[in-house]
């Protein structure tokens, strides 16, 4: 569905299709395409502010300024964290505007305020396997191991097809615990 929304300009697409644009991203994060859906988004959520999913992706794309380095510019975070709460204020039931806050808060190390907001961002679709999956692997890493690797081995059991890096929280969690063999396994 993005396939066709790449060939034209970012600055022109609205706020639904640069969402869909934003998917094709995931698959193939680059530098070029972060800058051109960041500068997309800004425009478009200029021309329509109430719309809560471009929002949160606007978060998304600012979170990766922090995490990635991507097209870095100043208080990544800070921007991050309030375009996840435009997204909340406009839908209190946005879910990727709580997980983007609760991302926010985990890497801010704001553990108390990350834990409400993973579990709302959870709660609202406990099927969205990619969401409640990041939510798990940001509370282990945010100490909670058990409650992660429980949530994770949860949705490995329901798609057999998941993405490989929903291993990572429990081979870290056998590392961390001397298990060698169980974490290379």
């Amino acid at each position: 569905m993005a396939a066709p929304l790449r060939q034209r300009q970012a600055e022109e697409l609205s706020a639904s299709e640069l969402v869909l644009r934003l998917f094709a991203y995931y698959q193939q994060i680059n530098p070029e395409e972060h800058a051109r859906l960041r500068a997309g988004f800004e425009q478009a959520l200029e021309r329509e502010p109430n719309h809560p999913n471009g929002w949160a992706f606007l978060s998304v794309l600012y979170s990766h300024e922090y995490m990635h380095r991507l097209n870095p510019r100043e208080k990544p975070m800070e921007r991050a964290r309030e375009a996840a709460w435009r997204a909340v204020n406009l839908d209190q039931t946005c879910q990727m505007g709580w997980q983007q806050l609760a991302a926010c808060y985990f890497f801010e190390r704001d553990f108390d305020a990350f834990r409400p907001a993973s579990e709302r961002a959870i709660s609202l679709n406990p099927r969205n396997s990619g969401t409640c999956a990041y939510m798990a692997m940001l509370m282990a890493y945010s100490g909670d191991w058990e409650r992660g690797v429980a949530l994770l081995q949860r949705l490995m059991d329901l798609n057999r097809h998941h993405p490989g890096w929903f291993y990572f929280p429990s081979a870290w969690d056998h590392f961390r615990k001397g298990e060698y063999e169980a974490a290379l396994e």
